[in-house]
């Protein structure tokens, strides 16, 4: 397969993520590959969504096998870990559902084996800048593509694209948190996937930007009882509304790594 389109490039940002809790249920769930610059270094990372590795005793990653600089497609590599969920450095911001990993470790480790991996990495150059934007996003189409359960191709080790409608200005803090709502389904398994805003929605642009991390919408309600639920707990639920974490949020995430790391 020839990486010859964006769109067809942003197919190997995703990394297929499922972990194991403590009571025994598993979760499927989609990663990214994105690159935070300084004018001294890149540092590659792994996106995804908090609640997805918050107290997994296990995971799985699968990552695809290249040669020549290309994916090696049906052909992936895949990394059984333990202590999961200690990886991932989350959001200082309880509110905040997004977690992230240096990139280069499970990279290494992989090549140290004998085998080449292929991925393409997002990077500052592919995020909208809304602050500084003159046009207002609102309901305007946006993909995003991940690992829905059951439906992504598993023969090919390829995540599927979807869709949505941006249900609110993307430039307005929903509740009062960064982000904004998305008027699709999330299945489980789509949490932690990118959304990009396609180059044809923009004005003078030619390039598919990213708006940031798609999770389910949580929505609480009152049983019957009067307790409070919160539906996107419940793995039978699936909104018919997601929101977007939007990508400040989480580089904000990556620099608050990178600080306490000690490398800014």
């Amino acid at each position: 397969m020839k990486l010859s389109t964006p769109i067809e490039k942003l197919l190997f940002t995703t990394i297929r993520i499922e972990t194991r809790l403590p009571d025994g249920s598993f979760v499927d769930g989609t990663a990214f590959v994105f690159e935070y610059s300084t004018s001294d270094n890149t540092y590659p990372f792994l996106i995804t969504a908090k609640h997805l590795i918050n107290d997994a005793l296990e995971g799985r990653i699968t990552l695809y096998q290249g040669q020549n600089r290309s994916p090696i497609i049906g052909k992936g590599y895949t990394l059984d870990i333990d202590n999961f969920s200690k990886l991932w450095f989350c959001h200082p911001d309880d509110n905040a559902n997004v977690a992230v990993t240096p990139f280069v470790p499970f990279v290494k480790h992989v090549e140290n084996s004998g085998v080449s991996i292929c991925f393409q990495a997002l990077n500052d150059a592919c995020v909208y800048d809304y602050e500084n934007s003159d046009v207002s996003l609102v309901s305007n189409d946006v993909v995003y593509l991940g690992y829905p359960k059951h439906c992504w191709d598993k023969k090919h080790l390829l995540p599927v694209f979807r869709s949505g409608i941006l249900s609110l200005p993307f430039d307005l803090d929903y509740q009062g948190n960064r982000q904004a709502i998305v008027d699709t389904q999330v299945i489980q398994g789509s949490s932690g996937s990118p959304v990009f805003i396609k180059s044809d929605q923009l004005k003078n642009s030619t390039e598919n930007m990213l708006l940031g991390v798609l999770t389910n919408l949580s929505e609480v309600i009152e049983n019957d009882t009067d307790e409070k639920e919160t539906l996107s707990d419940n793995p039978l639920y699936e909104s018919n509304m997601g929101q977007i974490i939007r990508m400040d949020v989480a580089i904000e995430a990556i620099v608050a790594y990178l600080q306490e790391k000690g490398f800014l």
